[in-house]
């Protein structure tokens, strides 16, 4: 209970929060993403920040929902829990309705999903085929990852760094920026 309270008392400092800054925006526009990746957490702050930098970058927007972040099968007493889940639920909503693809862990997730927010899904697995694409991408393509590096996720990102290097054996053709 505690831990939740928590949560949400870190989702009200970031409504106080001045986020939207110059500097923010300068980022995002010297940046200039082709595409961003915004994975859907049980934190609406996230989805927030997202839609902001689409707003900015004008470029697509594709999510990755893997935990049960939106509906309300859930047995909790805590107040602060349904606050928090109610207001998520609004941002989810807010977040794919501008994403162009979402992804899921699995078949009944994206079905219920696809039927609540109405939105083309797909599931996603470590195994994943991706179709090509006929879209131009920077020179070099730049892959931003910001998110943590908690379960192991920092080996995942070094055997992408050494996928790059041979990539780019001849030459940068594209770079991993981490922050």
């Amino acid at each position: 209970c505690f831990n939740e309270a928590a949560l949400l008392a870190r989702e009200v400092l970031w409504i106080a929060a001045d986020w939207k800054a110059q500097a923010l925006k300068d980022f995002v526009l010297d940046f200039c993403p082709d595409a961003i990746f915004a994975p859907c957490y049980s934190y609406f702050h996230v989805s927030k920040l997202a839609l902001h930098i689409k707003e900015i970058a004008k470029c697509p927007m594709i999510s990755y929902i893997s935990d049960d972040n939106a509906s309300l099968k859930q047995l909790r007493f805590s107040p602060s829990f349904w606050i928090n889940r109610i207001i998520t639920r609004k941002w989810i909503r807010k977040l794919f309705s501008q994403c162009e693809l979402v992804y899921t862990m699995t078949q009944l997730q994206k079905e219920e999903y696809e039927a609540r927010y109405g939105r083309p899904m797909k599931i996603l697995c470590k195994s994943a085929e991706f179709e090509p694409r006929d879209r131009e991408t920077g020179d070099p393509i730049r892959f931003l990852y910001a998110g943590g590096l908690y379960l192991n996720r920092w080996k995942i990102l070094a055997q992408i760094s050494k996928a790059l290097d041979t990539v780019n054996q001849n030459g940068v053709k594209a770079q991993l920026h981490i922050y």
